[in-house]
């Protein structure tokens, strides 16, 4: 049990940082920890959502996977009883609504509002360890992830890697989502100056500094309910 909370704090200790520390919020220059995601984000009594992230690699190359462990941080025997975590699978499964209705009253959280839990993660790739957070709500299971984007360059949609050429701009977007106050848009490229980063479509522009050859850009769409979804695409310098 002591090992299990040693390595509870460690993981709060470092997820703090562990999604937002980036060069410049949409540079893709080291290895990191984007986003982590449960589907869904609230679980009713006994349901089970999957735990995966989207992490990058010193080059800037995103990918998704899964944690090489997860935790619920507490020894809270109320807390434990809601939610456990499925080893190997990583799957969170909600308690019975009896556990979940009784770590509302401790929490003195109202009957209509799901329990929070704040997990902890710790995701390897590539020689590569990091850790993160996430928080899963209990007791409710009308939150959702957002849609997985679908991407386009200039009005077209970005299905091969299209070729960017130098002092050229180029305009990404989403073509199922628009501008929504309701929704946070983050977009990152490992390669040439991005503007607009934080909103439903972005500009990139191929300036000096660009490297030659493929590179790599993605976009997080974060919703109210601790919902989140991502694309990731190539493109290659000339």
């Amino acid at each position: 049990m002591k090992s299990l909370t040693l390595i509870a704090a460690t993981l709060l200790m470092f997820s703090a940082t562990a999604c937002t520390d980036l060069s410049q919020s949409w540079e893709l220059d080291h290895a990191r920890v984007i986003a982590v995601r449960v589907d869904p984000p609230s679980l009713a009594p006994g349901q089970q959502g999957k735990i995966t992230a989207l992490v990058v690699s010193d080059d800037g190359t995103p990918s998704e996977i899964s944690p090489a462990i997860a935790i619920v941080p507490t020894e809270d025997p109320v807390v434990n009883a809601a939610i456990k975590i499925e080893l190997g699978t990583w799957q969170v499964t909600a308690g019975d609504a009896n556990a979940i209705a009784a770590a509302r009253a401790a929490a003195q959280v109202p009957a209509d509002k799901p329990f929070q839990v704040q997990i902890g993660a710790r995701f390897a790739w590539d020689g590569i360890t990091r850790d993160a957070a996430k928080t899963v709500g209990l007791g409710d299971s009308t939150a959702s992830n957002p849609p997985t984007p679908v991407l386009t360059i200039d009005g077209a949609p970005l299905t091969t890697p299209p070729t960017l050429e130098r002092g050229k701009k180029y305009q990404f977007a989403m073509s199922n989502f628009a501008a929504d106050p309701m929704l946070a848009f983050h977009w990152a490229v490992s390669t040439g100056l991005l503007t607009k980063s934080e909103t439903a479509g972005a500009e990139l522009e191929i300036d000096a500094t660009s490297i030659a050859g493929p590179a790599h850009l993605l976009v997080t769409v974060r919703n109210p309910t601790g919902g989140v979804s991502w694309a990731t695409a190539k493109f290659v310098v000339q």
